[in-house]
């Protein structure tokens, strides 16, 4: 692990377990005194060379470091540069910023170091030098103590040497005294011990041993947080109860929320009824084991499914059943061609088409048995001709192969004619009951043609033509006025199959229809102006569509709620189409303005004159609780409390 840019706040704390003691006499030479009860040479009471300190670790923006360390030690005779005394590396483990070590545990320090000489720590982590030093004051420097020369503060030649306490009478020893001071002003082994704590001694410090305020957040062995707060009461509300400022604080829920009485609306409580509704449900999210006893009943269904107790076979059918898979096939007469279907003809039944049945050109010599019609196919007598001869304007003669007939050479010239007809450019010979279905034009008249009749019913004048091409035209008028027509009622009427009045313009500049006064639209209940518009899917009257990103001039059903996307609603029976769009496959009227039926979903209630906008129901509307700016479709004329409907809109975009 790499450390870079380590803050390092060091506390350094010396713990002296014991001392070895010495006294200066006339020199540098150090002696041992001071005897013991076993009579031993000298006290020699080890002291360990290990020095404990602590030390807080964070980044440089102030985080704590937790987590194992490499750090190296060292102690130095100078702030910078020196000598380096000692040296040892160590792994570390650091939380939340603090961390612990005892200096010698990996290389014992030599107690000769601490001679009172100024000593310098380093410390390195994971290679990375702390700077400055740090300076090691007068604790370490106890480990070699200078004034072992004396006891109590009294002089080693206060006491009697090892050698003068072997012989107390010899040398007039008062052996109540030590030193000239009294034995009672001394404390015993055992008084002496009694009044320190072992340091491996658990339950020994009491609260008044402790000094106010000296408790720092490093000394307590578990994590307080980093909130640093002073929480005095803890006060239960909003469905809680318990509390308190004092001893154990206890929470829990409230008897309503742990009965179920109360609980948080914005979920659905098990087992509640109608809780739960289609929107809320995945697809194919629920299974017939999530369902109670597996079925579905009628109650369940948000439709009418009826109730089928039997399928029976009938007309021609053999089969059926009330449970499990029920099979529906044609009966063996039916199967067999015993028993038919009266309105078809058997094949190969005999005398079974009719002239009427068979469509002209659509029988060759190829489809009649051995390529011959007989006399008896024929519903007339064929008769047995010999020769053919020309007579009556005609000419010509043969009695085989091809016989070539012609007109006369009179007929031909015009001479001669059949005179139940006109000859062309013939004067005063048509009369009024000879035009049935003519050709007359404007032409054919002069100066002026007109017809007055007084009829109850019908037309006085009438013009049939019998195509059916689209480019015909039964009656066709030219001039400044091309049709004009002036009535008591109704001046110009027409009707359609497709087209009740057809207007073109052949002059883009100008109207292909032109209004003065009102016009009046009606197609059914209600009214409106739609173009035709196409789309990929299968739409339907109502359904609220949106432009489809996907495909260029296309629309689909909306899927998302307040889709800016939105284009308007399918009409049902447009009053007015605009547009170069034709009725067709895949073709739909886009409702554009006016009042039209709107598929929707009240997820709440819809109320007369409530902003609707797009839903995640494909291809409804619902109430626009927050209008977004261009996804409002229109406006409700009608209510609805809940569940699916179609209501009446008025298309308004916005």
């Amino acid at each position: 692990m790499t450390c870079h840019r380590v803050f390092l706040v060091l506390f350094v704390i010396f713990i002296m377990a014991g001392m070895r003691i010495y006294s200066q006499e006339g020199g540098s030479t150090a002696k041992e005194f001071l005897p013991d009860s076993s009579k031993t040479a000298h006290i020699e009471a080890l002291v360990p060379a290990v020095v404990d300190y602590q030390g807080f670790l964070s980044t440089p923006t102030g985080e704590p470091i937790s987590g194992s360390l490499p750090m190296t030690f060292s102690l130095w005779d100078d702030q910078n540069g020196g000598n380096e005394l000692w040296r040892e590396r160590q792994s570390i483990d650091c939380r939340l910023g603090y961390f612990t070590s005892s200096l010698g545990m990996v290389t014992p320090m030599a107690i000769e170091m601490w001679g009172g000489e100024p000593r310098w720590l380093q410390v390195e982590i994971d290679g990375e030098r702390m700077t400055p030093r740090k300076r090691i004051n007068a604790v370490p420097h106890a480990l070699n103590a200078n004034d072992a020369a004396a006891l109590n503060g009294l002089p080693a030649t206060s006491f009697y040497t090892k050698a003068q306490a072997n012989s107390a009478t010899a040398n007039d020893i008062d052996a109540a005294k030590l030193g000239g001071v009294e034995a009672a002003q001394y404390l015993t082994k055992s008084q002496a011990n009694s009044q320190y704590l072992n340091k491996t001694l658990s339950n020994t410090i009491t609260s008044n041993m402790i000094v106010d305020g000296t408790i720092q957040r490093q000394d307590i062995g578990f994590d307080l947080g980093v909130g640093g707060g002073n929480i005095s009461k803890i006060i239960a509300e909003n469905g809680l109860e318990g509390g308190g400022a004092s001893g154990d604080v206890h929470l829990g829920l409230s008897a309503p929320y742990h009965s179920g009485q109360a609980f948080d609306t914005r979920f659905a409580k098990r087992g509640e009824p109608n809780g739960i509704t289609s929107v809320m449900i995945a697809d194919d999210g629920v299974t017939s084991a999530d369902i109670k006893n597996g079925t579905i009943q009628p109650h369940d269904l948000a439709f009418t499914a009826g109730t089928i107790n039997e399928v029976i076979a009938a007309g021609g059918l053999s089969g059926g059943g009330k449970m499990g898979s029920v099979t529906l096939s044609l009966a063996d007469r039916y199967q067999s061609g015993a028993a038919y279907d009266a309105r078809f003809v058997p094949r190969g039944e005999a005398n079974g088409v009719t002239a009427a049945m068979i469509r002209d050109g659509d029988i060759t010599s190829v489809d009649i048995k051995d390529g011959s019609i007989r006399e008896q196919d024929m519903a007339f007598t064929a008769g047995d001709i010999t020769a053919v001869r020309g007579t009556n304007g005609l000419t010509g003669y043969a009695q085989e192969g091809e016989a070539v007939l012609g007109l006369t050479t009179d007929y031909q010239s015009g001479s001669i004619f059949d005179t139940r007809f006109l000859k062309r450019n013939e004067s005063n010979m048509i009369t009024g009951e000879m035009i049935v279905q003519g050709d007359i034009s404007g032409k054919h008249i002069s100066p002026n043609f007109w017809v007055q009749q007084d009829k109850s019913s019908g037309a006085v004048m009438s013009a049939y033509n019998q195509s059916m091409i689209q480019s015909t035209s039964g009656l066709e008028g030219h001039g400044h006025n091309g049709v004009r027509g002036i009535g008591t009622h109704t001046g110009v009427y027409g009707e359609g199959a497709i087209y009740g009045v057809y207007a073109r313009n052949t002059d883009p500049q100008n109207y292909a229809l032109y209004v003065e006064g009102v016009a009046h639209c009606t197609s059914g209940e209600w009214g409106d102006v739609a173009e035709y518009i196409s789309s990929n899917e299968r739409l339907e009257p109502g359904d609220v569509v949106i432009i489809d990103t996907d495909s260029a001039h296309k629309m689909k059903r909306c899927a998302e709620v307040s889709d800016t996307r939105v284009a308007g609603i399918i009409s049902s029976e447009p009053t007015i189409t605009v547009g170069l769009e034709k009725p067709g496959d895949n073709k739909y009227p886009l409702a554009l303005a006016g009042i039209v039926p709107c598929k929707v979903v009240a997820l709440e209630p819809i109320h007369p004159g409530d902003l609707l906008t797009t839903s995640s129901h494909q291809g409804c509307a619902q109430k626009a609780t927050e209008p977004k700016p261009g996804s409002i479709v229109g406006k409700a004329l009608e209510g609805l409390a809940s569940g699916y409907g179609v209501i009446k809109v008025l298309v308004t975009l916005q």
